[in-house]
């Protein structure tokens, strides 16, 4: 840079007379410190977000299975001595149940309580009699239990 501007003064510092110039010459010197340029290239931040997953179960509902029905019918006899229709007292319990339906040979007869004892006609016919005693649940689940009683 130094030698463009020297040589600039020189060639544009001479005036037209080429005897002044022979005789004298003049040498300029110049220093020019130019900091040094400094470039700072500075990169975008880039941020990446990886998407939330979320993974909510379902809702586990646990539900305790009804117990199923049980009953047991008591007091029945073996036979029953006879002249005329009569009836017969028969008593259940039942468990887990909130109806006992009863049948007297195959033909409903009667919806009762989970326990109970009641009357229950018997036929003095010569031929045994049965009585079936179905418990149900609140779900519909049953349970039965038969008795078969002979006419003496």
């Amino acid at each position: 840079m130094i030698a463009i501007i020297v040589l600039l003064l020189v060639l544009l510092g001479g005036d037209d007379d080429d005897d002044d110039a022979a005789d004298s010459t003049t040498t300029t010197s110049s220093q020019t410190t130019v900091p040094e340029a400094t470039t700072t290239t500075e990169e975008p931040e880039t941020t990446t977000t990886e998407p939330e997953t979320t993974t909510t179960a379902a809702p586990t509902t646990t539900v305790a299975a009804n117990p199923a029905p049980v009953i047991a019918v008591a007091g029945a006899p073996d036979a029953v001595a006879c002249d005329a229709p009569t009836d017969v007292e028969l008593s259940w319990e039942s468990e887990n149940a909130n109806s006992v339906d009863v049948a007297v040979d195959g033909q409903p007869f009667a919806t009762r309580g989970p326990s109970g004892t009641d009357l229950f006609p018997f036929a003095c016919d010569g031929s045994p009699h049965t009585y079936l005693f179905t418990a149900t649940s609140t779900d519909g689940q049953t349970a039965e239990e038969s008795v078969v009683i002979e006419q003496s």
